[in-house]
């Protein structure tokens, strides 16, 4: 018997011993007169009533959120998280998510669009992959070879990276479709990294016990990012990102990925999703938006902010739980509709002429389209 069926057959036995000890403290005893209700009986009575609720409370909390709960948190962190992942994502050969394989080169007569970006391209806390909205414009529009280059947790320097040197030479570019969110300058705050990134990604140090316990393992780490005083702070974190030294980094990276692009015969196109978890007039970074949009109008960059799509909604209609702001599939259906016309009206240039043999360096796995010679996308 694994662990996780000793803790959860120890939860329900103490519920059930609790409650037949319970059950024998208020027995009626027949004709006889009941003992005097004394302190000690009193406090022994209220003992076993707290333990009895305490058990059941921990039985019906592991059976729930063992058999029932299937939900993500924003990191990915709890043991329910971790398990949605296995049971929700598909990874095709080209290892992302994707329910269809690709191939490198471009077929006769479409037109294809690389979507690039993190967990929000991936949909993250989106059970059914084709709900998303990068599979949603494959179902539309048939002509469209749509490809997801994404993972969780990337950022501009892990995209940078994927075009510059771990795509392979011959996958042919036509629209590449950066989805850009907020938090993607993040892997240059070096502060940020140690003070809470570090220890997030690298999981609070906690006992076998509470490792194994679905239920006490959920609430143990939805108390600890609460009481986090990184994550509380997030907000205060993006908008210092967007000042300074960190700011002219992040620029001339989004300059460098446009030359990448650009260079491998590829048009860039740009959308930008708004952070979920405060919309309409609350929301704190319509500067750092309008910041994007001077950015990519300098560089003649087509950009897209969704901001005005998403903001309007409540945030609960858009995320996808109360623990987790990344965009849930009314979220996706609704940025789908904005970001197909906005392709639509920006694919005006001509197919990329094919790569030059003497360009096209000979695949080693032809399965694996986005392996380069040596490496392969993360």
């Amino acid at each position: 018997m694994t662990l996780e069926n000793i803790i959860l057959t120890g939860f329900v036995c103490a519920a059930i011993a609790c409650g037949y000890l319970l059950f024998l403290f208020f027995k009626p005893r027949g004709d006889r007169t009941p003992p005097p209700l004394t302190w000690r009986r009193w406090t022994a009575g209220n003992a076993l009533i707290i333990l009895f609720l305490a058990a059941l409370v921990l039985a019906a909390g592991e059976v729930y959120y063992r058999f029932f709960q299937d939900d993500t948190d924003a990191y990915m962190l709890t043991k329910i998280s971790r398990r949605w992942l296995r049971r929700h994502y598909q990874i095709n050969r080209s290892e992302v998510r994707d329910s269809t394989e690709y191939v490198w080169k471009i077929q006769p007569g479409k037109r294809r669009i690389t979507f690039l970006g993190d967990s929000f391209t991936v949909g993250h806390g989106v059970k059914d992959v084709e709900n998303r909205f990068a599979n949603l414009l494959r179902h539309r529009q048939p002509g469209w070879e749509v490809h997801v280059l994404a993972q969780n947790g990337w950022e501009t320097g892990d995209e940078l990276t994927l075009m510059e040197s771990e795509l392979r030479a011959d996958y042919e570019l036509d629209t590449v479709v950066l989805v850009y969110v907020l938090n993607d300058i993040s892997d240059l705050s070096i502060e940020y990294y140690r003070n809470a990134v570090r220890r997030v990604t690298q999981r609070w140090q906690m006992g076998p016990f509470l490792d194994k316990s679905y239920f006490l393992n959920t609430w143990y780490y939805r108390l600890r990012m609460a009481a986090d005083p990184d994550l509380r702070d997030y907000f205060r974190y993006v908008e210092d990102w967007y000042h300074g030294p960190l700011w002219t980094i992040q620029e001339e990276r989004l300059r460098k990925l446009h030359e990448v692009v650009t260079r491998r015969g590829g048009r860039l196109l740009v959308i930008t999703f708004p952070f979920l978890q405060s919309t309409g007039d609350a929301y704190p970074f319509r500067r750092i938006h309008a910041q994007m949009g001077e950015l990519w109008s300098l560089l003649g960059v087509p950009h897209l902010d969704l901001a005005d799509t998403l903001l309007r909604h409540p945030s609960r209609q858009v995320v996808v739980n109360r623990f987790d702001a990344h965009p849930n599939e009314y979220a996706h259906a609704l940025a789908a509709d904005a970001i197909e016309e906005f392709i639509q009206s920006n694919m005006a240039n001509p197919l990329p002429e094919p790569l030059s043999e003497a360009m096209a360096a000979p695949p080693r796995n032809p399965a694996d389209p986005f392996s380069a010679p040596s490496t392969a996308p993360r």
